[in-house]
């Protein structure tokens, strides 16, 4: 993928997807080329370079906390079969639990009334992390499409994970699905990566998009 935004059509990836941003290991949609905006082709300086490689550890310190939360409560014999929320070092984190049928825009509206917003355009905007936990089923698609702001600025942002479930980015011909950062002060696009920017990753499971537009989403190497 490239910095710019890019259509999607008709494309079914399953398992680890090696993408360029936040680790080794994952997808991130449109991630910067080391650079610190979409539009520029400058060197990162190494101090950049260290602001950015810090917000991808305090990152993998969230996804490991996560992880290590959900291994304790199954080890303790807890069963966690509806959607919980931790609060973390990056945020709060709505995790999705294991269910027969995906979720969908309409729960997350339920779930997450005050982070997960219906704007006067039309557009949804999201606030906080979202998880999507093995067994578990994320369809991100409406009809006569979607549009979807991930809150960054800095001040902090907003990701999407599917952490071993299934991501479906669902649109049709006419009906896209169309997914980026969103400086809300500001009013546009976060087009700056230095102090980290919305991301949509996928770590194992499956990940699945159609007719989708990602753009400005993704910060580092």
């Amino acid at each position: 993928m490239t910095p710019t935004s890019r259509l999607l059509s008709r494309v079914l990836v399953a398992g680890v997807l090696a993408a360029g941003a936040l680790g080794a290991t994952g997808l991130v949609a449109s991630p910067a080329s080391a650079a610190s905006a979409d539009s520029s082709t400058e060197p990162v300086s190494a101090e950049d370079a260290e602001l950015q490689a810090a917000v991808v550890a305090a990152e993998d310190r969230r996804i490991t906390e996560i992880r290590t939360v959900t291994s304790l409560a199954r080890w303790r014999g807890d069963n966690w079969k509806t959607p919980y929320r931790l609060g973390t070092e990056g945020g709060y984190t709505l995790v999705l639990t294991p269910r027969s049928t995906p979720y969908t825009v309409e729960d997350l509206l339920q779930l997450a009334p005050q982070t997960f917003l219906k704007l006067s355009d039309g557009s949804f905007f999201l606030t906080e992390h979202l998880v999507v936990m093995p067994r578990a089923t994320l369809n991100l698609g409406e009809p006569g499409g979607l549009n979807l702001r991930l809150a960054s600025s800095h001040d902090g942002f907003a990701t999407i994970l599917s952490f071993g479930g299934e991501l479906i980015i669902g649109g049709e011909a006419g009906s896209e699905v169309a997914i980026t950062s969103w400086d809300l002060a500001a009013g546009e696009p976060d087009a700056t990566t230095l102090d980290g920017r919305a991301y949509v990753r996928a770590i194992g499971g499956q990940f699945e998009a159609t007719y989708a537009n990602l753009s400005n989403l993704g910060f580092w190497s």
